[in-house]
């Protein structure tokens, strides 16, 4: 019984190659298309916040320009005006009052120093370092003393005024700060726009470079 035998041929290659190995690829233009997908989102954000900062900033700087004119005004309307430069109105007595002497009092800061610079000295001055109160009291107690009772009309007027005057610095301070936090807020408008415009410029440019590549 005869055997046939059969030969393989098995391939070779030579100078050691190996055979072709066939590479999975992935579909071409999915990266890209998952990238056009998030990019205008993020773009969308970003011009969203522009707009949020710039409107808020706005908002706070009418606000406060506003509440600041406010206050003005109503100083403006009391009338106040530091004493005139004298014996009694001096720098060694009112050293922080004194370089206002004559001056109006028309805005916040100088309502403040008006109220503790010299009233709140004037007052202690008056008392002899006796609070409203204990001077109240004495009045009180003494009604036929007529140095007591117009003592205690002064210090009373002095300091209902004082109170007036801290009341309106205050806000004259909060709208300042309201100010500072509006202009802030519009200077990150304008750099987040900033960034915002460079970053599509320069995504423009490589889209163009790729282009002209591939050319």
């Amino acid at each position: 019984m005869t055997s046939t035998m059969h030969e393989v041929a098995v391939p070779t290659f030579s100078n050691g190659d190996s055979p072709p190995i066939e590479v999975p690829r992935t579909p071409s233009g999915t990266a890209d298309h998952h990238h056009r997908e998030i990019h205008p989102t993020r773009r969308m954000a970003e011009v969203a916040l522009v707009v949020v900062l710039a409107v808020s900033g706005a908002l706070l700087v009418g606000v406060a320009s506003s509440a600041r004119s406010t206050v003005n005004s109503q100083l403006v309307t009391q009338g106040l005006h530091f004493p005139a430069a004298s014996p009694v109105f001096s720098s060694t007595l009112f050293p922080d009052a004194y370089k206002y002497a004559g001056d109006l009092v028309n805005t916040g800061p100088l309502a403040d120093v008006y109220a503790n610079g010299y009233l709140a000295p004037g007052i202690s001055y008056l008392t002899g370092g006796k609070t409203a109160a204990e001077v109240s009291a004495l009045a009180q107690a003494n009604p036929s003393n007529a140095t007591l009772q117009a003592q205690a009309a002064q210090v009373f007027e002095a300091t209902t005024t004082k109170g007036l005057l801290l009341t309106s610095s205050a806000w004259a301070h909060l709208a300042s700060q309201l100010f500072i936090g509006g202009v802030a807020l519009l200077i990150g408008a304008v750099l987040m726009l900033g960034v915002t415009v460079l970053d599509v410029m320069t995504r423009q440019r490589r889209t163009r470079s790729s282009v002209t590549a591939k050319h």
